[in-house]
C-alpha cells in the first residue's frame, strides 16, 4: 500500500499511522538536505517559487499533488546510496560530539576529546578541533542527539581540513552506516529546527 502525505503548519506531531504527516519545516529540512533552491524545488513540483516559499514559512499548504511528490522526495532520502552524494546538503547544527581518533599519532585508546557539530548532513559532518588531522585519517565519532539516550557512533574518514587562528575545521564523510542508525540520523535532521 502506497503511504499517503498530508501537510500542517505546525510542528505538533510528524507521523500516524496511516498518513505520514508533513510540517512547513520539514519541507524545508527535505529541501536543504536535497540540495535544492526553492526555485529548483518549485520547478520539480511544477509550482512557482513564491509558492514553496509561502509553504516554507507555513503560509499556505501545498496541493496532495505536490504532497505526494514532496513525499517521493522524502522517500529518496532513505536510500544509502543518495546519502554520500555531494548534493546531500549538510544542516548547520550544533550537536555535543566525543572523538576518538583511529589512526595517526592521536590514535591510542581512550584518547578522545570533545566538540560541537558546525553542520551535519547524511553523509558526513563538519566539527572544530585543536588537534591536527590530514585528509583520510580515520576517526570514531559519537554524536549526542537530544532524543536519544544512547550516542549514534560512526567511523568516518577526514575529507578536508581548513585552519584559521589556531582552529582547524574539519570535514568527514561517514564509513558505511547501518539502517537503523541512518533511521536516527534522519530523524535527528528532520526533527530540529534548522538554524538560521
Amino acid at each position: 500500500m502506497k503511504a499517503r502525505f498530508q501537510f500542517v503548519s505546525n510542528n505538533m506531531q510528524l507521523f500516524n499511522r496511516e498518513n505520514i504527516i508533513m510540517t512547513a519545516a520539514e519541507i524545508k529540512k527535505i529541501r536543504l538536505m536535497l540540495g535544492m533552491s526553492q526555485e529548483r524545488l518549485a520547478r520539480e513540483l511544477g509550482v512557482s517559487f513564491c509558492t514553496v516559499n509561502r509553504w516554507e514559512r507555513g503560509k499556505t499548504a501545498p496541493s496532495p499533488m505536490a504532497v505526494e511528490k514532496l513525499g517521493e522526495f522524502k522517500q529518496r532520502l532513505d536510500s544509502t546510496h543518495f546519502a554520500n552524494r555531494r548534493s546531500a546538503l549538510r544542516m548547520p547544527s550544533s550537536y555535543p560530539i566525543r572523538v576518538e581518533p583511529l589512526s595517526g599519532e592521536d590514535s591510542m585508546p581512550g584518547n578522545t576529546f570533545e566538540s560541537y557539530t558546525k553542520d551535519l548532513g547524511l553523509g558526513g559532518l563538519k566539527f572544530d578541533s585543536e588537534k591536527k588531522f590530514k585528509p583520510g585519517s580515520q576517526l570514531r565519532i559519537f554524536i549526542d542527539f537530544p532524543m536519544d539516550d544512547v550516542p549514534f557512533e560512526v567511523q568516518s574518514a577526514v575529507k578536508w581540513t581548513s585552519e584559521y587562528g589556531g582552529v582547524t575545521d574539519i570535514g568527514v564523510i561517514f564509513d558505511e552506516v547501518p539502517r537503523s542508525d541512518m533511521d536516527r540520523l534522519k530523524t535527528a535532521l528532520l526533527m530540529t529546527p534548522p538554524m538560521h
